[in-house]
Order: C-alpha cells, then sequence, then structure tokens
C-alpha cells in the first residue's frame, strides 16, 4: 500500500495536485509551468518511488487507485491548490487564443469541480465563470453545462451578487437553442447590471454586445446597433479598447453597419480599433493582424479590392512572424483569406496574396 501521508511538504503538494489531473496524463513540463515549479527534480523523485506514472512523450499521470487514494488523504482545495487553479484560470482568459491542451485543461477544471474542497466559494465562483468562456470557444458543451449547474446551485445557497447572476443569464443564454428563449435570458443579464461602474464595465459591455448580437440574429437590426454601440461607448469610456475580446465585439458591430449600408462607419470604427492597437503593441499583435483581417474583408465584399488586399498583406506580414514556426496555421489562414477573393468573383486570387508586405 502506497503511504501517502509519508511524503514529505513539496512530494505531498505535487501529489495533491496531480491528483486533480485526468489520469489521462500531462505534460510533465505543462505541469511544472502550471505549479510554477522551477525544476522535474521532485516530479522524477516521485516517479522513483512508483507514485507517479511515466507514460510515453514526457506525459506522466497517476494510477486510478493512487489517484483516488490521494485525494482522500492529501484534501484538495481551491486555497490549497491555488498555483493550479491560478494558472488554469489565466489561461481561460486568454480569449481567442488556440490552446492546443484544452482538454486536459477541461478535464482538469472538471475534477476541480467535482472533487476539490470549496473552502473560499467567491474564489471558485470566478474560477468557474473564467472557464465558461474557454469552454463555449471549443464548444464544450458538457463543460459548460456543469458550470451552469454548479453556478446556479452556488447562486441559491450562497446568494451569489449581481455579477454572478448576470453571467449565470450570459451563460444559460448561450447554451440555449432557441435564439427567441437565449435573447429573453440575455436580455435579464442586461438587467442585472443596474449601474455601470469601472469594477463591472467590462461585464456590461459583453453583455450588451452579446445582446446586440442576439437581437442581429433575431432580426432586430435597429436594437441590434443600439446595443452594439452601447457596448462599444461603454468600452471607449472606461477604457478599454485593448482587451482581447473588443474585437469580436467590434468585428459583429462593422458586420451589423456593413449589412445596413453604413460601410465607411462600420470601417471607421475598425480602422481606429486597429491604430491603437499598432500603438500600444506595434503590428507584431496576434490582435491587430485580427483587426486588419476584418477591415480587409469587409473592403473586399463592398467591392474595394485595393484596400481590403492592403489590410489582407497586413494581416498577413504580422502572421508570417508570429506563426514563423507553425507553417500549417500560416497555409490555412493564407487559404482562408484567399477563399474570401473567390467568394466575390475574382478568378485569380492567387495574386493577391503572393507579395508580403514588410512589416512597417
Amino acid at each position: 500500500m502506497f503511504a501517502i501521508c509519508a511524503l514529505g511538504g513539496s512530494q505531498m503538494d505535487l501529489m495533491r495536485n496531480m491528483s486533480l489531473i485526468p489520469v489521462t496524463g500531462i505534460s510533465a513540463r505543462r505541469l511544472a509551468a502550471w505549479l510554477q515549479l522551477s525544476d522535474l527534480n521532485t516530479v522524477n523523485d516521485l516517479i522513483e518511488l512508483g507514485f507517479i506514472l511515466p507514460l510515453p512523450g514526457r506525459m506522466i499521470a497517476l494510477h486510478p487507485m493512487i489517484q483516488e487514494i490521494t485525494l482522500a488523504d492529501s484534501h484538495p482545495s481551491v486555497t490549497n491548490c491555488r498555483t493550479l487553479c491560478e494558472s488554469i484560470r489565466n489561461t481561460c482568459l486568454e480569449h481567442g487564443t488556440d490552446i492546443p491542451y484544452h482538454k486536459v485543461l477541461f478535464g482538469t477544471t472538471e475534477i476541480i469541480m467535482e472533487q476539490a474542497d470549496k473552502d473560499d466559494v467567491p474564489y471558485y465562483l470566478r474560477f468557474i465563470e473564467d472557464a465558461f468562456p474557454l469552454m463555449e470557444q471549443y464548444r464544450y458543451t458538457v463543460g459548460m453545462q456543469k458550470i451552469v449547474k454548479e453556478m446556479s446551485s452556488l447562486i441559491e445557497k450562497e446568494s451569489g451578487g449581481s455579477r454572478d447572476r448576470a453571467l449565470l443569464l450570459d451563460f444559460r443564454s448561450a447554451l440555449e437553442p432557441k435564439p427567441e428563449k437565449a435573447l429573453k435570458l440575455e436580455k435579464e443579464a442586461v438587467a442585472q447590471i443596474t449601474e455601470i461602474n469601472a469594477d463591472n464595465a467590462h461585464l456590461a459591455a459583453n453583455l450588451h454586445a452579446n445582446l446586440g448580437a442576439l437581437y442581429h440574429e433575431t432580426g432586430h437590426r435597429d436594437l441590434a446597433k443600439e446595443h452594439m454601440e452601447a457596448a462599444i461607448s461603454i468600452l471607449h469610456k472606461y477604457d478599454l479598447l485593448l482587451m482581447h475580446d473588443v474585437i469580436p465585439q467590434f468585428s459583429n458591430y462593422a458586420v451589423i453597419m456593413s449589412e445596413a449600408g453604413e460601410t465607411e462607419k462600420a470601417l471607421a470604427a475598425l480602422k481606429m480599433l486597429a491604430e491603437k492597437l499598432h500603438e500600444e503593441y506595434t503590428e507584431l499583435s496576434g490582435d491587430y493582424a485580427a483587426v486588419c483581417e476584418v477591415i480587409g474583408s469587409i473592403c473586399l465584399f463592398a467591392g474595394d479590392i485595393s484596400q481590403g488586399t492592403d489590410y489582407y498583406k497586413k494581416a498577413m506580414a504580422v502572421y508570417e512572424q508570429i506563426w514563423a514556426e507553425e507553417p500549417e496555421l500560416l497555409e490555412n489562414k493564407r487559404q482562408e483569406l484567399l477563399q474570401s477573393y473567390q467568394q466575390v468573383g475574382i478568378g485569380l486570387a492567387m495574386k493577391y496574396l503572393t507579395l508580403r508586405r514588410p512589416v512597417e
């Protein structure tokens, strides 16, 4: 029998955190990064002692029986496993970024929900609330549903604040397959924020943007525009324009404006955002590239091939540098942009993106 309780402090701490990792395993280096370990010495020691199983591809795991014993003996909680929880939470906040290890991240999040002691409920609520958008990005509805169920229970017991109630309604809206019902839930979410301030401005802007998108989906263009503009106004007022999830908001607004025949207004908003991103981060920002790409698409579909091509080249110049070691991603993006030309009926699309534009 494995004597988990006989392990030293650092070894016990590592085993406690490992008990929250799926038995399918995790990269040893990923675990070290999540736990902020300076080396893998403790991991290697536990492998030699037989507590941790080495797997192919530099992966490690716990045997299911050892995981069960460790959970019982080490009592993991959101407080004594805070470093692990914070690493996961911070990763989840990287909205729009591709997370190649998202499956193990989601698996770990679910085990934390099922097994860890919730000895800090406000923090735990924030933890699962921040995990939801990344699960939505990967359409992991099973995990999204678990979070909504958990939030419903906690908020009912703990009488959560307006932020928590608004997010619960927002998440329920995201899971609702019927647009009209989703719209009703999102309206209720917006109504929870009765007074906008610096603490809730980001949330308020997101809720208005989501409501605007649902109004657009259900054919209410004027209301869609109203709430999209409300979201952008909040972002301006509270100096939140450089946050990553602002890009979808501006993109959706630009689409609505273009459909309404106000292409120039749509482009003006996006170009302003691109300029702010350029000033803050230089052109090597992936966010800057994404905005240039949207501008290029709108120009292209409006018939301005020259300006559309110029912005596509700006985007590709950034992608070529930030994805220099990921040729597959780069080629996929190139083909995606080339298809835009084909969609607007330009047969010789290849000539528009073969010339590279240097980053200024």
